[in-house]
């Protein structure tokens, strides 16, 4: 059971997300054709370490075996999405491979998991600043990736 809450409009969240870069790109996907690209991740499970459901989610969506290698982001995020008003607290986990991929050789792909109409493409992180990607942080932190953990308060 993912730890979210819903009480009518409004909604808690609590996500995960892992980046993986890989020649200079970072793997983004997204749901909907029109949607935004966004960071691979998911719903932290009640009483699971943040890490392991990053791992989890990224190798449930992609098929991409993945170690964790530190924590980037905590952060809080306060935004609208459909008809709901989102605070979302996600934490950020820098992503290496493990071991070989195939789609690390392709531009483009779609994703393994039952049920979800998953696209991920990988984006060159120094022109990261003209893609349509959520949350806009990104596409200043993705450049400034250092030793520090940081965390953000975001109302978009």
């Amino acid at each position: 059971m993912d730890a979210r809450i819903t009480d009518g409009k409004r909604k808690f969240d609590y996500r995960v997300a892992g980046i993986l870069i890989h020649n200079d790109k970072v793997l983004l996907h997204k749901r909907r054709e029109n949607g935004a690209w966004a960071p691979v991740g998911g719903g932290c499970e009640i009483m699971e370490k943040s890490s392991n459901a990053a791992k989890r989610e990224f190798e449930e969506e992609t098929g991409i075996k993945v170690n964790i290698k530190k924590l980037l982001w905590v952060v809080e995020d306060f935004f609208n999405y459909d008809d709901l008003k989102i605070h979302q607290v996600a934490m950020y986990y820098l992503l290496e491979l493990k071991g070989e991929s195939k789609y690390t050789e392709v531009e483009e792909f779609k994703g393994i998991e039952v049920g979800k109409n998953l696209k991920f493409k990988w984006f060159d992180i120094a022109s990261i600043e003209t893609a349509d990607i959520k949350p806009a942080f990104l596409k200043t932190y993705l450049n400034n990736i250092n030793d520090n953990i940081k965390h953000l308060v975001i109302e978009e």
